[in-house]
């Protein structure tokens, strides 16, 4: 964790903005503690972990089609995420990138 902490660190020094693509629990709570700003996918995370990404700011961008080996995110789901303060986001492509690509972004 301590090289996810130091990668975290530098794009957060220079501004941006973090993301990581994961599924479950564990993954979650690990992300979340090294102050992840948003989780990509999500599937398989439970309320408790919902809340804690509430209180710690973290953003859910999901894919309610495909993305990791478990069940996608259901919308009533995604909206008790909602409910519990996180930010959700659904493909937002809304910002280029210096290479000129898009790069998603949720505020």
């Amino acid at each position: 964790m301590k090289l996810v902490h130091g990668f975290i660190g530098v794009d957060h020094d220079r501004g941006q903005k973090t993301g990581a693509c994961l599924e479950g629990d564990e993954a979650a709570r690990m992300f979340i503690e090294a102050g992840e700003d948003v989780i990509h996918h999500g599937h398989g995370i439970s309320p408790d972990k919902a809340q804690l990404m509430a209180e710690n700011g973290v953003a859910l961008a999901v894919t309610p089609h495909a993305g990791t080996s478990k069940k996608p995110t259901s919308p009533q789901e995604v909206y008790e995420f909602y409910k519990k303060g996180v930010k959700i986001a659904v493909k937002c492509w809304s910002q280029k990138n210096k290479q000129g690509q898009d790069r998603p972004v949720v505020e």
